[in-house]
């Protein structure tokens, strides 16, 4: 995480990190001058707190509300080895830059 956000060239640009599953430990450190110092946020995913039927029934709904034209989802999708392009992109209006792992 701290590699990433000192890589950075551009930290005013919002940032978000999502931490999915322990396998990488329970705990982080982070020093607050990283927190200061960028537009990044936190966030956790974790399905183990909500039934999986539920989830699977909401994804369902959700795909079909975007294959019928309900939802605008425009993704601008770059690979791994172009992540300084990713940093340097600006989104459109609807637009979300995805990196690719």
């Amino acid at each position: 995480m701290r590699a990433v956000l000192e890589a950075r060239t551009q930290h005013t640009r919002p940032l978000d990190w999502v931490q999915v599953g322990g396998m990488g430990g329970d705990s982080i450190t982070l020093s607050g001058h990283a927190l200061r110092s960028n537009a990044f946020r936190i966030l956790g995913s974790g399905f183990g707190q909500v039934d999986m039927q539920v989830i699977q029934r909401e994804l369902t709904e959700l795909a079909a509300a975007v294959a019928a034209g309900g939802m605008a989802v425009r993704p601008h999708p770059f690979p791994l080895d172009q992540v300084e392009a990713a940093w340097a992109h600006k989104d459109a209006p609807g637009e979300r830059t995805v990196i690719l792992l």
